[in-house]
Order: C-alpha cells, then sequence, then structure tokens
C-alpha cells in the first residue's frame, strides 16, 4: 500500500472515531441537561397586595398553582379576598403594612407599624390585623425596610407570632434586615424572598424573572418569589405565570404554597 493510501485510511478511521466521540457527547450533554431539567424542586409564590386594587385579583384566583395570598388588613377587600382564597384551599398570609425608610406614608395605609409605635400599640395593631385576615397563616412586611432592621420593634413582632404559632416571611425590602438572626434567637420560623418577580410591569421582564426563579430552586432546591395584584403587577403577572408554570413543571418544578414550603425548607436545612 503506497503512502497516498495509507493517509487516506488513516483519515477515515479517525473521522469515524470522531464522529462516534461527536455522538457520544451530544448524548450525554442532552442525557445530562434532561436530567438536570426534571431534578425536583419547589417554588412558592406568594402574591401581595389583595385586599384593594382588583386589577389582576380574578385572574391570580382562577390560576391552576397554588399561590400564596398576602393580603393587607383594614381595606375595602380585605375580608372578602381573605376569605375566598381561603375557600379555594390557598394559603392566607397578612401582609402587614410597615413603615420604610422612603415611599410615601400614603402607601402604608392608616394602620401600618411605625417607628413612633411602642410594644403595646404594635401588638395590639398586629391583633387586629389578624382579627380582619383570620385566616392567616403567616405575616410579611408591605414596604418595611425601616422597620425589618429594627431588633426592638422586630424582637416585638417575633414574640407576638411565637404565642400565636404563626411564622414570618421576609420580603427582603432591606438588606440589613434581622429576620433571620431573631429566628435564630426566638425559634419563630423565618422565610426569606428569593426574587421579586414585578418590579417592571412587562411580560419580558417577568417572564426573565421566572426563569430565574426556577434556576434559583434547581440550585438551592426551592425558591421564594413575590409578586402583585394592583398596579405592579396584577393581571400582566398573573398572565405569565399562567403562560410560563407548565413550562417550568416540565423543568421539574412543583409550585407549592408557602405552609408547605416552610416544611419544605425546614427539612433540607436540618
Amino acid at each position: 500500500m503506497d503512502l497516498k493510501n495509507i493517509i487516506s485510511c488513516v483519515s477515515l478511521v479517525l473521522l469515524f472515531f470522531l464522529t462516534i466521540g461527536v455522538i457520544l457527547h451530544n448524548q450525554f450533554t442532552v442525557q445530562t441537561m434532561t436530567t438536570m431539567s426534571m431534578q425536583k424542586a419547589y417554588v412558592a409564590i406568594i402574591i401581595d397586595d389583595f385586599g384593594n386594587d382588583r386589577r389582576g385579583v380574578r385572574e391570580m384566583m382562577e390560576l391552576d398553582i397554588p399561590i400564596t395570598v398576602a393580603v393587607m388588613p383594614f381595606l375595602p377587600y380585605s375580608v372578602e379576598d381573605a376569605t375566598n382564597a381561603y375557600k379555594k384551599g390557598l394559603d392566607v398570609i397578612l401582609h402587614m403594612p410597615m413603615e420604610a425608610n422612603y415611599g410615601r406614608p400614603e402607601w402604608l395605609g392608616k394602620k401600618a407599624i411605625t417607628t413612633k409605635l411602642n410594644r403595646a400599640q404594635i401588638t395590639s395593631l398586629i391583633n387586629d390585623a389578624l382579627k380582619d385576615i383570620k385566616y392567616a397563616v403567616a405575616i410579611n412586611n408591605h414596604m418595611g425596610s425601616k422597620i425589618t432592621q429594627n431588633k426592638t420593634i422586630m424582637n416585638t413582632i417575633f414574640n407576638l407570632l411565637k404565642r400565636k404559632n404563626l411564622f414570618f416571611i421576609d420580603s427582603k425590602t432591606s438588606q440589613k434586615s434581622v429576620g433571620s438572626m431573631l429566628s435564630k434567637e426566638t425559634g419563630v420560623v423565618c422565610l426569606q424572598r428569593d426574587i421579586f418577580l414585578d418590579e417592571k410591569k412587562t411580560y419580558t421582564h417577568i417572564q426573565r424573572q421566572m426563569n430565574k426563579l426556577a434556576k434559583i430552586a434547581h440550585e438551592k432546591g426551592y425558591a421564594i418569589a413575590i409578586g402583585h395584584v394592583g398596579p405592579e403587577g396584577g393581571k400582566v403577572t398573573a398572565d405569565v405565570i399562567k403562560k410560563m408554570a407548565g413550562e417550568l413543571q416540565k423543568q421539574g418544578i412543583e409550585f407549592v404554597g408557602i405552609v408547605k414550603m416552610k416544611n419544605i425548607i425546614l427539612n433540607l436545612t436540618r
């Protein structure tokens, strides 16, 4: 066999093995991606601001996944929204207005927790709010950057939650929040928001946030998101969740209420 034929044979053999290698690599990549996408992960979506503005309320209530309904107290539709959510089997939480470092005071409403209140006034206010939202299993903060970084006030809130066997969901409007620290000191469970869905009220942004939510969930096993009814999100947020829920479920995401999420997190972090 001359040199030309030898080179040709060697080239064919190399081409054969290169092709086999590419095929095996592609199969491995597809299998790996499929395995990753099908890994079980849990997502809880809290929808804030029920109780007042009606934009998106009906659409959120009609979703096929178990959202958690966060209802602001003392508003025209507070009792109605909490009752309807409870009857649908959804978790209800008290979305308690709390003073912020910045923002308009009128956004808080007339009965908000502020730094001007003493311990007795704060306790009385939360008790009244829980009577208004009587199905609440937990509390999260509406605004509240100034309050959640105030250890004295948060200690009052956590001690009340402990007596009532409730837990706290920190919306993380302040990176200086003392929620996690007080959780360790008091034994009150404190969950934290991982992502806001609708900081920008556009379909593209919310879709991007939903994908990011799934990524976070797959990385650590679970993730908590917050969206809104009313002017901040409303129907747009509901539409994106509705259209993307099935896609995320195919990726191994299971949507759960906040009570089940609490139990999942406690089991995973023990």
